[in-house]
């Protein structure tokens, strides 16, 4: 039985995230509210949308925020490395990154899936794995790695980004009503499909089936459109560096 894909909405600007959760309360109507089980959680949603909306229109966009968006999707990259590197070397021909890679994965293990936490979880977290990596009788296992220079560099993304999001937060003063309606939007969102889930499991019916197909196409559309406007972004400010020079 086809259930909706697990999906990190936290990753989307304002815009993207209120587009994604009109789009599924359109789906909604379309497939009917009592065939996905969602009758009395729709005034809710719908309620939560409308307010998220206006406070889209209200609110202007933070010159800040092309920065801040690289700069998480870099500091993203930047971790899935480090870990990623560490993992690698438990295979490597060379018995000493071996003895590096097997002193160090207990220690970066809690951080996998780093990137899908809460953005203010998520740099506290990074900040947390750079000491743990640093920390004395640590650091020369990394070095065994040849990981020094990107755990630096790791650290120079993640400081930029907590700047950057301390100057968004002064810049607007809705951000933290803004923050706290998208959560209670996307805590519906998950009962809302969840609803689904179950209903497709114990009354299954053609409706709740095209529900939940429509939300996994609009998840995977959505996905797509967020990956390639941060990639622009990126692109965009290389091509900035390079002007620079």
């Amino acid at each position: 039985m086809e259930k909706i894909d697990s999906f990190n909405i936290t990753h989307l600007n304002n815009s993207e995230h209120t587009g994604f959760h009109t789009s599924v309360h359109g789906f909604m109507t379309q497939a009917g509210l009592e065939n996905i089980g969602a009758v009395e959680l729709d005034p809710p949603y719908k309620s939560a949308i409308d307010i998220m909306q206006d406070l889209v229109h209200r609110s202007t966009r933070s010159p800040y925020t092309p920065e801040k968006d690289v700069l998480d999707s870099d500091r993203d990259d930047g971790t899935e490395y480090v870990i990623d590197r560490i993992y690698a070397a438990l295979k490597s021909p060379i018995a000493a990154e071996r003895e590096a890679a097997t002193a160090l994965v207990p220690i970066v293990s809690p951080y996998k899936g780093i990137a899908s936490r809460p953005k203010g979880q998520e740099s506290v977290d990074i900040k947390g794995m750079i000491l743990d990596l640093r920390a004395p009788g640590v650091a020369a296992h990394v070095t065994t790695l040849t990981l020094d220079a990107a755990i630096d560099a790791l650290e120079v993304l993640n400081n930029r980004y907590v700047e950057i999001d301390k100057l968004v937060v002064v810049e607007k003063p809705a951000y933290a009503e803004t923050q706290e309606k998208r959560k209670a939007i996307d805590d519906l969102y998950r009962q809302i499909a969840d609803r689904a889930y179950a209903t497709a499991l114990l009354t299954p019916n053609d409706k709740v089936a095209e529900f939940i197909r429509n939300v996994n196409n609009l998840i995977r559309q959505t996905s797509a459109a967020y990956n390639q406007r941060v990639a622009q972004l990126k692109v965009d400010r290389k091509k900035k560096e390079t002007d620079g020079k």
